[in-house]
């Protein structure tokens, strides 16, 4: 019964235009953050900081994650999604 009412739930949410919307703009802001922010920074980690600076700290995903980096427009994207104050 649970089983069959998962089912039933899923296939619900998948033929849902709301759902596909939902997952367009979530990939469509991660992949921004990824071309935008992760990529420029993990190249800028293994050419200046690794090579010229080896007791240096480079930039980790801790630091980088999108709800710490408000100077991109995908990071004010996120929380206006989902209604936080960002100031």
């Amino acid at each position: 019964m649970k089983n069959n009412l998962i089912k039933i739930e899923l296939s619900r949410s998948i033929k849902s235009k709301t759902m596909v919307l939902v997952l367009f703009l979530g990939l469509l802001i991660t992949v921004s953050e990824i071309f935008t922010y992760a990529i420029p920074t993990a190249i800028f980690n293994e050419r200046v900081v690794v090579d010229n600076y080896p007791m240096a700290s480079p930039t980790t995903v801790f630091q980088a994650w999108i709800g710490n980096i408000n100077i991109l427009p995908q990071s004010y994207i996120f929380f206006v999604l989902f209604g936080e104050d960002i100031s």
